[in-house]
């Protein structure tokens, strides 16, 4: 499943100035425009595309997220392979754990004066890791 990158979706490259950037934008924008007869999730498209690449800032952002191997556009997580490989799935999965709501009573002087509280509650649920 290939992603279509801006560059594509705008008809220009990756060396493009943004001027051109913006004359390929107007150029599409109008040709696929829904009030003209285009195509709504085209026209949606190019304007993503524009939005970020017609900003020098977001442009920069995308351009080194695209280029990282080891982010979203890279494929793969040389560290989550390895722990995988050698540790099977324990590394990916996390656990949940509910909150614990706990009221607690502090008085102005307590709060301003910055005092320590020790808090005890029982658990409902022996723990399986440490038999708490």
């Amino acid at each position: 499943m290939s992603v279509e990158s801006f560059y594509d979706i705008l008809g220009v490259t990756e060396s493009s100035s943004q001027d051109e950037i913006k004359k390929a934008y107007k150029k599409k924008a109008v040709e696929h425009h829904p009030d003209k007869g285009g195509d709504e999730e085209v026209f949606k498209k190019i304007s993503q595309a524009y939005d970020t690449l017609g900003d020098e800032n977001k442009r920069r952002d995308y351009d080194n997220q695209k280029n990282n191997p080891f982010g979203q556009g890279g494929g793969f997580n040389p560290f989550e392979d390895f722990f995988n490989g050698h540790f099977g799935q324990q590394f990916t999965q996390q656990r949940v754990v509910p909150d614990k709501v706990v009221d607690v009573n502090i008085g102005a002087l307590e709060s301003y004066l910055s005092f320590d509280k020790v808090i005890t509650y029982n658990r409902r649920v022996e723990c399986q890791t440490c038999h708490g």
